[in-house]
């Protein structure tokens, strides 16, 4: 048994070692080798337990910045944290236990083979983001960010297939354990397995080559205003928030941009028409001729309730001309996602009606807020609208540095699947703009206050996976449960054909 938690906790390591901040991305196409092989000899209890323990080791590498960020940002004890911190990886991890105790399941005739593997595990990890605890957090494919080359086939089937590639391989490497009798299918797999990688890679140097955007340049200003949490929300700091925001809106007025994009509640009131932060933006915007794009809260009376929302505006002159009520709140830090049934964390939003692109000088924008970017549906919902810019207003100024980075790598996705530009100011970092390939083209120092000026140009196109995301993650679901259920029937079969040969049978 020891041997068997080595190899867990060794998987978890490299696991872990493909994110930031080690960021070694290779590790991530052989880390499960060891959690496999560590599985392939226990029962489904055993491998329940083996998948959710690997899963918490996972999350105590890659977050332990975690609890204290609760901490902090709910104001509660640091016993309070960690168990909260506990319950949320608990929450993923359960599907990884579900994965452990399938593969312990099948393993009983030999290890699963390579490309059921990757069926299964793409499943667990597109349901994890189906649940309404919905958490993508180091989902298997987003540590591969940097190599840009195998990450275009997000495209056609998001960041999940990039993941299914990566853990055929694993199961490929742990399938040379397999008994004489399996030997050759799975030298089949390995196959197709290795003419997938290479096909993945051709796609990529393909894609890369290939040009997204129409129309001229649209000039874009990022406002990174790095002010410190504790004067935020605090109206004794709230006029010097206010100048400190409009003198760097000033300076990005002098290069004349389209737009120019502040963060996800970079102002902390609510910003109505004649209100003094309406005016003091709108003035900038009438004096430089560029929209300005800022976050703000938005309230609305309805008889005697007044529902709030976490918002964004375009400011067109002094005046806001258009907003985007943010649609998928946070769990806890947003809403309570239990409802009426259990008061866990926070309600401080309504959840918006729709989601629709806003109409700027630089054409239709698709607003992410902040965690709106971690799943890939609200950025293919936008873009069937017709969104031909995304932007990703953040606030990560909650997060350890390797957290923010890690929220930029997964945003990156969302311009691949969609091949869009995405603009992504944050109140601290990291402030970017992403080209339809993935690419950081631009970024700002993190926790520094500056602007972050580029370019960007629009795109139409409609990729695979925005005209036929669901379907085709959907179809990932249903074959893992057929292969499922094929594999246990064919055991049965086998095992009931053995019964009546058997000569003591009857």
């Amino acid at each position: 048994m020891a041997w068997t938690l080595c190899g867990v906790l060794v998987s978890a390591a490299l696991y872990a070692g493909a994110f930031p901040p080690l960021g070694l991305y290779p590790l991530a196409w052989l880390a499960l080798v060891p959690l496999l092989v560590a599985l392939a000899r226990r029962g489904p209890l055993a491998g329940f337990g083996l998948g959710l323990g690997w899963a918490l080791a996972v999350g105590l590498f890659t977050s332990w910045w975690l609890p204290g960020m609760i901490e902090t940002y709910f104001l509660i004890g640091t016993a309070s944290a960690w168990l909260a911190a506990a319950l949320s990886v608990l929450a993923t991890g359960a599907f990884y236990g579900l994965f452990g105790a399938w593969f312990c399941v099948l393993a009983r005739q030999g290890l699963p083979y390579p490309l059921e593997t990757a069926l299964v595990w793409g499943a667990c990890e597109y349901l994890r983001t189906r649940t309404a605890l919905a958490n993508p957090w180091v989902i298997s494919g987003y540590s591969q960010q940097p190599f840009e080359t195998i990450i275009q086939i997000a495209d056609l089937g998001g960041v999940i297939l990039v993941g299914m590639l990566m853990v055929a391989c694993s199961a490929a490497i742990a399938g040379f354990l397999q008994p004489p009798s399996r030997r050759l299918r799975h030298r089949l797999e390995t196959g197709m397995v290795a003419l997938s990688v290479a096909a993945a890679l051709l796609y990529g140097r393909h894609q890369l080559a290939r040009s997204f955007e129409d129309g001229d340049e649209i000039s874009v200003a990022l406002v990174q205003s790095a002010i410190p949490r504790d004067r935020r929300f605090d109206a004794r700091h709230r006029n010097e928030n206010l100048a400190h925001h409009a003198d760097l809106i000033s300076r990005a007025g002098h290069a004349k941009p389209d737009m120019i994009l502040l963060s996800e509640l970079a102002i902390d009131v609510p910003l109505r028409a004649g209100s003094p932060e309406s005016v003091a933006l709108g003035g900038i915007s009438e004096a430089s001729g560029a929209d300005v794009l800022v976050g703000a809260p938005r309230t609305m009376d309805l008889l005697v309730l007044r529902r709030t929302f976490n918002s964004f505006f375009i400011l067109r002159g002094k005046t806001p001309i258009d907003q985007y009520d943010k649609v998928d709140l946070m769990p806890f830090s947003e809403r309570n996602p239990f409802g009426s049934w259990l008061v866990v964390g926070r309600s401080a939003f309504a959840p918006g009606l729709g989601r629709r692109p806003l109409d700027s000088r630089g054409g239709p924008v698709g607003i992410l807020l902040c965690s709106e970017a971690m799943l890939a549906g609200p950025a293919r919902e936008l873009v069937r609208h017709g969104a031909e810019l995304l932007a990703n207003p953040a606030n990560d100024s909650w997060f350890a540095v390797p957290a923010a980075q890690m929220q930029l790598e997964i945003a990156a996705f969302r311009a691949i699947e969609t091949r869009r530009w995405l603009l992504r100011p944050t109140m601290s970092g990291i402030t970017a703009i992403v080209d339809p390939h993935g690419r950081i083209s631009a970024s700002a120092p993190i926790g520094d206050p500056g602007v972050l000026v580029g370019s960007v140009r629009r795109s139409r196109i409609l990729t695979p996976f925005v005209l036929g995301g669901d379907v085709a993650l959907g179809a990932v679901v249903a074959g893992a449960l057929v292969v499922t259920l094929a594999r246990l029937a064919a055991r049965n079969g086998a095992a009931w054909s053995s019964h009546r040969r058997s000569p003591t049978a009857g």
